[in-house]
């Protein structure tokens, strides 16, 4: 069966849009008959993401803020894609053109790490790619060292470079998807979060019309009766 690798460096803990984000794939590529994988870092507190193991695989940080000083800004750019892409290599040696890659953490360092990963496979192997944009391209940390987005803008057409017609990006929010689309001069899909989701089930006797029932629930502990 075809699999879907879901890679989130920033997959740490049990809350936060990174675990929703996560969680999200696994059951959008579960539903489409992909056998989802989800790459996390190392000190990931969570052994899984509802049934699917959570493989630790990286070290480092690839989100903290960029250096103000431009040279040291790239120098550290230039270690920290090396070390996303060498992560990314030993969990992805088997993939083929039939798997989908979903990059649901997209910085620079991310971007440009997948982009010297896949340079070094052959064509006839390269996976699909999704890249999940979930900020706006001025928004990244390098931007601020850099000067301008055009650092962005050249990962982007790197991949697309690569990757071709088997590259998609996808935006979370409408103005992201209008702010990569002004700087690529790309299409970008608008993916939100809860078209990841799956659908409820229909309740049992629920009347559409009906008003829903909202509960709030607090601290549960013997000292209120509740054991």
């Amino acid at each position: 069966m075809p699999m879907a690798i879901i890679i989130d460096p920033a997959l740490k803990n049990n809350a936060g849009h990174h675990l929703n984000a996560a969680t999200g794939w696994v059951h959008a590529c579960h539903s489409i008959g992909l056998t989802p994988r989800v790459l996390a870092h190392k000190e990931c507190i969570l052994d899984s993401v509802e049934f699917i193991t959570i493989e630790k695989t990286f070290m480092g940080h690839f989100y903290h803020v960029a250096a103000a000083d431009q040279a040291e800004a790239l120098r550290g750019l230039r270690i920290m894609q090396r070390r996303f892409r060498d992560a990314i290599a030993d969990r992805l040696m088997r993939v083929q053109s039939e798997d989908v890659v979903v990059l649901a953490h997209s910085t620079l360092v991310t971007l440009n790490g997948i982009a010297a990963w896949a340079s070094g496979l052959p064509r006839t192997r390269l996976p699909r790619l999704i890249v999940w944009l979930m900020m706006s391209p001025e928004d990244e940390d390098f931007v601020v060292p850099f000067g301008s987005t055009n650092c962005m803008a050249g990962a982007i057409d790197r991949l697309r470079t690569i990757f071709g017609d088997r590259l998609t990006l996808a935006g979370f929010t409408d103005e992201v998807c209008r702010r990569w689309k002004e700087l690529c001069r790309d299409e970008i899909d608008f993916l939100p979060f809860i078209s990841l989701r799956p659908a409820l089930p229909v309740r049992k006797g629920h009347v559409v019309a009906s008003p829903p029932v909202i509960v709030f629930v607090g601290h549960l502990g013997a000292r209120k009766g509740l054991a």
